[in-house]
C-alpha cells in the first residue's frame, strides 16, 4: 500500500472524527483530540513514521482512527469506549515517508532538544515538541527495524514507569532498556526527550520495515487496548514483584572499525550469538580478518554497509538478558 494512500486515509478519518471529537491540528499530521478541555496535558501521544521508512506506524494510526470512529458511532458496543482524556496522534516524518526514506536531512529520532535547528528534521522535532511532547504524559513511538527481527520488542531509556507502561501494553513483549546515558550521542530520541520533560516515553519495534498486515494488527490492537485501559477510572501503574516480560540491556556496543566490514548474510535482530562467533570479515588492503563477537548474547541492530557508504558510528550491539530484579530501582 502506498504511503500517500495511508496519509489520505488518515486525513479522511480525521474529518469523520471531527463530527464527534474536538480536534486541533496545530501543524501537519499532528492531531490533538481535546476530550478534556480543562486539562492542559496530553494523557497519551501515539507517534508513527518517526523514521520515514518505518511505515507500519501509519497503518497503526489508521487502525486507531477506525476504533475511534466506531467508539463514537457505537458507544454501547461491547469493549468499545470513547476516550475520556486528551490524546494526540502524529505522523512524524511524513515527508520522508512520502519519499520512502528514513529521513531527508538528518535523523528525526536524534533531533529532539536541539537548541539551534538547522535541518528540516530539527524543525519538525521542534514543532512536535511544542505542540505535543512538551505536554505529553505517556508517549508510545512506533518503530520498525531495518533488518528482520525474531520478535517485536520495546526499547527505551530505563524508567520504572516506562517498564510498567510497557507491561500494561503487552506483558508478553520483551523490553530492551538502558541507563547511564542516552541511546545516541547525536541527539535525543523521542522517548528520551519525553522523559526529560517529566513524561513517560517508550518505543515499540513491531517488526521489520515495510507494510505487514500482522504488524498492523499487532500494533493497532496494543494501542487500542491501552486506550481502553486508560479510560478505566481505576487505572494506575502497579507495583509488581515480578513481570512476565523478558528484559535485556546492552552488554557490548561495537564501534565501526577503520576498515570496511562485510557482515555475513542473514543476520537478524535477537539472533543468539556465542562468544567468539564469527559474523563477518574486516577488509584490509591486502588481507581479510575475521570479525568475531567478544561476548555472547542477542545481536541487535547489525548494519550492512557498502564500500561507497559513509560508515556509521556503530556496527552492532549485543544485548544480555537480565532479571526484573536487576533493573535499577526495581531491586
Amino acid at each position: 500500500m502506498a504511503v500517500q494512500t495511508l496519509l489520505d486515509e488518515i486525513s479522511s478519518k480525521i474529518k469523520l472524527c471531527k463530527e464527534h471529537y474536538s480536534i486541533d491540528e496545530p501543524a501537519p499530521y499532528i492531531y490533538r483530540f481535546e476530550q478534556s478541555p480543562h486539562q492542559k496535558t496530553i494523557r497519551l501521544t501515539i507517534m508513527g513514521v518517526t523514521h520515514g521508512s518505518e511505515v507500519n506506524g501509519l497503518s497503526v494510526l489508521n487502525g486507531v482512527l477506525d476504533y475511534l470512529i466506531q467508539a463514537a458511532k457505537s458507544p454501547e458496543s461491547a469493549g468499545i469506549t470513547k476516550p475520556n482524556f486528551n490524546f494526540c496522534l502524529i505522523a512524524a516524518n511524513y515527508r520522508a515517508a512520502l519519499q520512502q526514506k528514513r529521513y531527508l536531512e538528518s535523523d528525526l529520532n536524534r533531533a529532539f532538544g536541539v537548541e539551534k535547528p538547522k535541518t528540516m528534521e530539527h524543525l519538525r522535532a521542534k514543532e512536535i515538541s511544542e505542540h505535543a511532547l512538551d505536554q505529553t504524559e505517556l508517549l508510545v513511538d512506533l518503530h520498525q527495524t531495518i533488518l528482520p527481527t525474531q520478535q517485536p520488542f520495546f526499547i527505551f531509556p530505563f524508567s520504572k514507569k516506562g517498564v510498567q507502561l510497557a507491561n500494561k501494553i503487552c506483558p508478553q513483549t520483551s523490553i530492551v532498556t538502558h541507563w547511564n546515558g542516552g541511546f545516541s550521542k547525536d541527539g535525543m530520541c523521542t522517548d528520551e526527550y519525553t522523559n526529560k520533560k517529566q513524561g513517560i516515553g517508550i518505543s515499540l519495534e513491531t517488526g521489520q520495515c515495510g507494510f505487514d498486515p500482522k504488524q498492523a494488527v499487532y500494533g493497532s490492537s496494543r494501542m487500542i487496548d491501552l486506550i481502553r485501559k486508560l479510560n478505566e477510572p481505576e487505572f494506575k501503574f502497579s507495583e509488581l514483584e515480578t513481570m512476565e516480560n523478558k528484559f535485556y540491556t546492552w552488554e557490548h556496543i561495537e564501534p565501526y572499525p577503520k576498515h570496511h566490514v562485510k557482515l555475513m548474510g542473514g543476520l537478524s535482530n535477537f539472533q543468539t550469538l556465542n562468544e567468539g562467533q564469527k559474523i563477518g570479515v574486516i577488509s584490509h588492503q591486502n588481507r581479510e580478518d575475521s570479525l568475531v563477537v567478544p561476548t555472547g548474547g542477542m545481536l541487535m541492530f547489525p548494519k550492512y554497509v557498502s564500500p561507497d557508504q559513509v560508515p556509521p558510528a556503530e556496527l552492532y550491539r549485543i544485548a544480555k538478558e537480565i532479571s526484573y530484579q536487576e533493573l535499577p530501582q526495581m531491586k
